[in-house]
């Protein structure tokens, strides 16, 4: 049975079936759970094998290693730090800005957006103002998704 496709008939799916859907979705989380630990242990140490291996091609100047297996090397990048305030993202948008390329590099934080937009909206629902929208934004939308309770 496809409960996914709109055009299956659910009006008789029984309780058997909803609990035999539910033990496959809590063992597939459980697998997914033991597969994150070791890929989240695998990862630790491929960290620390290459935080030694680093340390080596640099204790003894060498910027790779060739074997039969491959070619690790050296690779450094250049990072600027954001700002950490309000006053430095100041300076930085308006230089950003003096440069003709704010709206290129400005971004804003998914997260950070729709909870302002919840207290705006809020806002304006407390005035009697409904349907309150951010410009530029387009409609609100939701998206579903499963969440889960382990049985006590």
């Amino acid at each position: 049975m496809d409960w996914g496709n709109e055009e299956e008939d659910v009006s008789e799916v029984t309780v058997a079936q909803f609990d035999a859907l539910m033990d496959q979705i809590v063992a597939q989380r459980n697998q997914c759970d033991i597969l994150e630990a070791q890929a989240k242990e695998a990862a630790k140490l491929l960290g620390e094998l290459e935080a030694k291996m680093l340390g080596l091609l640099s204790a003894t100047n060498r910027s790779d290693w060739k074997s039969k297996a491959g070619t690790l090397y050296i690779s450094a990048r250049e990072y600027v730090s954001p700002p950490k305030d309000i006053e430095e993202k100041k300076k930085l948008f308006d230089y950003l800005n003096s440069k003709g390329v704010l709206f290129e590099y400005l971004t804003v934080n998914p997260q950070s957006l729709t909870a302002y937009f919840k207290a705006e909206r809020e806002q304006a629902e407390e005035r009697g103002e409904f349907g309150f929208k951010l410009p530029g934004c387009g409609d609100p939308y939701k998206k579903e998704s499963l969440g889960f309770r382990k049985a006590r």
